[in-house]
């Protein structure tokens, strides 16, 4: 692909910038798990474990209760036990939180995490941890991450529950617990049944996804694939409330955002800042998703006000000023820099719906877009910008969309525009991004030999309608059958709110050679993998490039595309492959509608009898046999007498099927004065395309 030197010098100053970037900021990513450590006094596990076992000791945590103060407010709390863990880590701290903010709140609530917890030692507070797990629904009970931990930032936390054992028991919170089961999120908590003396507990926080109602199949969507990664969602605000201007120092019980977008689509974990050591920020006490090394954008949040929501007791969020880049996601916590400006990638949006055309603009981490495991979340931006176009959860009805990536591969930028057209009777907003999910998955799945592909820009338009444009797939046919050279596929569709079916009209050619006993597909969008992987003609060049795959995508079929695949039969014994052909042929019409569903059927196959010769003007029976058929069915006969060029119908006669599944016919000629051809043709069924089958009948003077 060819660029002009505008292009080129582009890319180029991007790609040193970036280099730079990594150059001067590597060093600083590296040292992250050497941190200095918290500024404030801190008590060790060991000496606070020693203490613990004269008493409980009592403390407070930091954390923004919201409204007119951001400033952190002191929750008194009392510390428990020390919980030998089962972790790389070792162990969490068993808290209790008391006090008019928990009283109203109900609990612990989730956005708590990541508050600072300094306990009263002989006079002097000092850093303990900070709080990170409670249990769901609400309870004054809450575990905490010990600090030294944080500092560490270890990475090995495993995904899995934990059930740790609790040196005694304790008494608090209204019963008696010997056991605290710790799970990587509040929905497997709900699975876990426990003992009598267990609470089981998940991380104080969840991913807020902003700008989809929470009644809207998108936001279902979002939240569905979350919770395959074991992440927990809640809907945030209304598109529009991302990227906000609110911006305060980080500073202990401070709030704090990881963010997987901006904009008016939005979405990311809120919590609280433990501590701060120069332009390092760590806060949370548990992870964000456990990625390890992350770039996930580090933003101010905007606390409302603290209220029972679906999970319990949680604060309402917004997200402020862009920060910096967490750059460490670990078992104990995140670390973010506000030294490392984050990369990010433009997404923007442009909706037509009734008249109207709205503008919307959101932003994704480059780490994150540029990642098998959150390219996807790149759709909540087109989908927040479609909900606030048509203000309406769901829209049934049709889109014309253009989804347009830029793509570089270090070297040259690349432009993928595809123009497509989908309809849905359930929620065409939310499966309007389809293209957008298959440029990313295409682009950023780990592929072997691949050169490294960076996403630059992503652009998406669509003009909705609640009018269907959709179209089913119901039948396909061949006059005659299968033959060599060109055929005549014809396909019926029947269109939605149309009370009659239509025909189109492909045409497939069948390269001299072939067989022609096999398969007949024909499908809508995406066609179907009809062979077994043992095709001659199967890629073996090797890895791809960024610039195949472009070119793949650009030649990619479109929903509105009808594909027509025949796939021969393998023989037994396979000649050359230059006078036998065996690998599949193809063809494709485009239609208006936007197709569903896809129809096969076997080739048809049929053999005709007649007497070689008869006498002059007598007559000769024909008999026939179709094999394969789904029931009783109709043969035409047609004639040509020699000298003419044309075949005359004669008639349509039965043909039986018997237990073999096969239809037998039979036909009395009339008498024959010259030599005659007689054709059969089959029209085929629904499991099999038609067939012809044809016989010389010679006449003679012959003696009686």
């Amino acid at each position: 692909m060819r660029h002009s030197p505008g292009a080129r010098v582009g890319t180029a100053l991007r790609t040193l910038l970036l280099a730079l970037t990594i150059a001067l900021v590597a060093p600083a990513v590296c040292a992250v798990p050497a941190l200095a450590g918290p500024p404030d006094p801190t008590i060790s596990l060991a000496d606070l474990e020693a203490k613990l076992a004269g008493g409980p000791m009592d403390g407070y945590f930091l954390t923004v209760v919201g409204g007119a103060s951001q400033d952190p407010q002191q929750i008194p709390v009392t510390l428990l036990a020390v919980a030998p863990g089962q972790t790389l880590d070792g162990a969490l701290i068993l808290f209790e939180a008391s006090g008019a903010v928990i009283d109203k709140a109900g609990g612990v609530a989730s956005g708590m995490s990541g508050s600072p917890i300094y306990v009263d030692d002989g006079g002097v507070y000092k850093l303990a941890g900070a709080v990170a797990y409670g249990p769901e629904g609400g309870s004054t009970l809450g575990m905490a991450q010990p600090i030294e931990y944080m500092a560490a930032m270890q990475a090995d936390f495993p995904p899995q529950s934990v059930t740790l054992t609790l040196p005694r028991p304790v008494t608090a919170a209204g019963r008696t617990l010997s056991k605290v089961t710790i799970t990587p999120s509040r929905r497997a908590a709900r699975r876990v049944r426990p003992d009598p003396g267990t609470m089981v507990m998940a991380p104080l926080t969840t991913v807020t996804v902003g700008g989809l109602p929470a009644a809207s199949p998108a936001f279902r969507k979002a939240a569905a694939r979350l919770a395959a990664d074991g992440l927990d969602a809640v809907p945030g605000g209304t598109a529009g409330a991302g990227g906000g201007d609110f911006q305060t120092a980080f500073a202990p019980g401070v709030s704090i955002a990881g963010m997987y977008m901006t904009g008016d689509g939005w979405g990311g974990s809120f919590g609280t800042t433990t501590y701060v050591d120069g332009d390092v920020v760590v806060g949370f006490g548990h992870p964000l998703n456990g990625v390890g090394d992350a770039g996930f954008d580090l933003c101010n949040a905007f606390v409302a006000g603290v209220w029972s929501g679906l999970f319990g007791p949680e604060k309402i969020f917004a997200p402020g000023a862009l920060a910096g880049t967490v750059t460490q996601d670990r078992s104990a916590g995140i670390a973010g820099r506000l030294d490392v400006a984050p990369l990010q990638v433009p997404i923007t949006s442009t909706i037509t719906f009734a008249g109207r055309t709205t503008g919307s603009h959101s932003a994704m981490p480059q780490w994150a877009i540029d990642s098998p495991d959150w390219s996807w979340y790149a759709d909540v931006g087109p989908w927040a910008a479609m909900l606030m176009a048509t203000r309406q959860d769901y829209l049934v009805g049709s889109a014309s969309t253009t989804t347009e990536v830029v793509v570089s591969d270090g070297a040259d930028d690349y432009t993928v525009t595809l123009d497509n057209l989908w309809d849905d009777d359930y929620d065409v907003i939310s499966s309007a991004t389809g293209d957008l999910d298959t440029v990313l998955d295409a682009l950023t799945v780990n592929q072997d030999g691949i050169a490294a592909a960076t996403i630059e820009s992503v652009a998406f338009s669509a003009d909705l309608s609640p009018v269907h444009r959709g179209a089913r797939i119901l039948d396909v046919s061949v006059p005659g059958g299968l033959r060599t050279g060109v055929n005549r596929v014809r396909t019926t569709i029947l269109r939605y709110g149309d009370p009659q079916p239509r025909t189109v009209t492909t045409d497939l050619t069948i390269p001299r050679g072939m067989v022609r006993s096999g398969s007949l597909w024909v499908s809508g969008p995406g066609g179907a993998d009809w062979s077994d992987g043992e095709d001659e003609g199967a890629d073996s060049t090797g890895p791809q490039t960024v610039a195949d795959i472009v070119a793949d995508l650009r030649s990619a079929p479109r929903n509105t595309d009808l594909q027509v695949v025949y796939a021969p039969e393998r023989p037994l014994v396979v000649p050359p492959p230059a006078v036998y052909p065996i690998a599949e042929v193809g063809a494709s019409t485009r239609t208006t509608s936007a197709l569903t569903g896809y129809v096969e059927k076997s080739t048809g196959a049929m053999s005709l009898r007649a007497p070689a010769v008869v006498r002059r003007g007598a007559s000769a029976r024909l008999r026939g046999v179709i094999y394969s058929v789904a029931g009783n069915t109709t043969v035409s006969i047609y004639r040509r007498v020699a000298g003419g060029t044309k075949y005359v119908f004669v008639a349509k006669v039965p043909a039986v099927m018997d237990d073999d599944f096969e239809a037998r016919f039979s036909f009395r000629t009339g008498a024959l004065k010259a030599d005659t051809r007689f054709k059969a043709v089959w029209g085929g069924d629904e499991q099999s395309l038609g067939a012809t089958a044809s016989r010389l009948v010679r006449v003679a003077v012959l003696p009686r």
